[in-house]
């Protein structure tokens, strides 16, 4: 707890980043921690605490970092750019609503852009999961989409609608494409996995998962370059899509519930579930 925090809530959903010899570690109390590291010891170097309309958000995406500058979206919709050297704001853009999803930088040709995916939550329902593509560097909209989701109804109470996983860059024959996994896109009370142009936020195709999806995608790529993807649902199914079409080529049940993201070792991935398990699949 840091009773010096503006929130009082004391979470850590967010994962802490190294940039150089300093450790970044955004919280839900709405402080970012810059903390300096040595070969035997970690410190605190400074915060950044802010408010937005009186309000201090919490943080339960990951960050990412360009250069000297840090990047974080907030429950409360703000995508904050940070120049890690001062810790002080550069650029703020209201997302809308809770954006839980992990930004994305690239570079693409002679820009460095971000991408980010919003919740519905605050929202009444249904509503909108806002897909926005920013110039990483000034804050300025590149293009933004609003995708139709609506909150899911269980155990007695109801879902957030929208994006939570961490979209995934397309390369190889599906470059100029980024992919996603949705909660309650349109009327569908399930999951939907799209790829997305990258040029211009149009959904290129969608392919219906059996449940929604809070893991994130990764990838695969052959020899010749064909990217293939691998995403997991919250009722353990394991599914392998065939990037360039959405394809499902392989869909399993293998555990109770896929929240956490896979890793890729080779041509195989390993990812943990809910149900105290943790999977490896080799892609053949």
């Amino acid at each position: 707890r840091d009773s010096k925090a503006w929130r009082r809530w004391g979470a850590y959903d967010a994962s802490a980043i190294v940039v150089d010899n300093f450790v970044m570690r955004p919280g839900e109390n709405g402080t970012i921690y810059k903390l300096s590291t040595t070969e035997n010891s970690v410190t605190m170097h400074s915060q950044l605490r802010y408010r937005k309309a009186g309000i201090a958000p919490g943080m339960e995406s990951s960050p990412a970092v360009y250069k000297n500058y840090l990047y974080t979206s907030d429950n409360r919709g703000n995508i904050l750019c940070t120049n890690i050297n001062t810790m002080k704001p550069v650029w703020c853009f209201s997302n809308t609503d809770d954006t839980d999803a992990t930004v994305i930088i690239a570079e693409e040709e002679d820009n460095v852009v971000l991408y980010a995916g919003s919740a519905v939550d605050k929202q009444a329902s249904p509503g909108y999961c806002h897909f926005t593509k920013l110039n990483a560097l000034t804050g300025e909209v590149i293009w933004q989409k609003k995708i139709a989701c609506r909150k899911l109804g269980g155990s007695g109470k109801s879902i957030e609608g929208g994006m939570f996983s961490t979209p995934l860059l397309g390369h190889g024959d599906c470059e100029g494409l980024i992919f996603t996994n949705l909660c309650g896109m349109g009327s569908s009370d399930v999951g939907t996995f799209v790829a997305i142009s990258r040029a211009t936020g149009e959904i290129v195709y969608r392919t219906r998962l059996q449940h929604y999806a809070w893991s994130s995608p990764v990838a695969f790529y052959t020899d010749d370059n064909q990217m293939y993807i691998f995403t997991g649902d919250v009722t353990g199914n394991a599914y392998l899509i065939e990037g360039k079409s959405g394809r499902i080529i392989f869909k399993q049940h293998m555990v109770n519930n896929f929240e956490s993201s896979p890793v890729v070792i080779d041509n195989c991935f390993v990812v943990g579930s809910r149900g105290r398990e943790i999977c490896k699949f080799r892609i053949l």
